[in-house]
């Protein structure tokens, strides 16, 4: 299977909550990787496939980062475990700079290895 990819993912656990709106009420997990464009978590929750979220991504040493995304990807990795891989939406939304700081480090350390 070919990579679609455009960015390299970073295999980086973030603690992070996600709404699916208009529901309020936060759903806690942490990132299995993270992107420029996307990040993947698990949940207990099966989500659908186009489904927009509200997530809440808490960089070390930053405030949370609200992002907004949708749902690509829905995986069943057991019976009530589900692997999920979000495009997010709204860069501009949230405080890119910090964002691509952070990434921008973590890709740094990845390649100096």
């Amino acid at each position: 299977m070919q990579e679609k990819r455009r960015y390299h993912r970073l295999s980086i656990a973030v603690p992070m909550s996600f709404c699916v709106p208009p529901d309020t009420s936060r759903l806690l997990t942490s990132t299995l990787d993270v992107s420029v464009l996307g990040v993947s978590f698990t949940t207990d929750k099966e989500l659908q496939t186009r489904q927009e979220l509200l997530m809440y991504l808490s960089f070390p040493g930053e405030k949370k980062v609200e992002v907004h995304g949708k749902v690509l990807r829905v995986e069943r990795i057991s019976p009530n475990r589900f692997k999920i891989g979000v495009r997010i939406l709204d860069p501009i939304k949230f405080d890119e700079k910090k964002f691509v700081r952070f990434y921008a480090e973590r890709l740094k350390e990845f390649f100096l290895k």
